[in-house]
C-alpha cells in the first residue's frame, strides 16, 4: 500500500461500522480459520502481550 498520508485515526473504526455484522462476522472467522484459531468468544488484545490459556 502506497498511501501518502497517515489516515485519521478513526478511518478505520468508521470503516468497521458500515460493514454489515455478517461480512465482519465471515471476515473474523476467516482470519481466524487461517490461524487455526476456534472458539465461541474472542478477544484481542492490543497491548502486543501474547498468553495462551488453556
Amino acid at each position: 500500500m502506497r498511501i501518502k498520508k497517515v489516515p485519521h485515526y478513526t478511518t478505520i473504526q468508521k470503516f468497521f461500522q458500515k460493514l454489515p455484522s455478517g461480512t465482519l462476522r465471515k471476515i473474523n472467522q476467516l482470519i481466524l480459520s487461517q490461524h487455526g484459531i476456534s472458539g465461541e468468544i474472542i478477544a484481542l488484545d492490543g497491548s502486543w502481550i501474547h498468553q495462551r490459556l488453556c
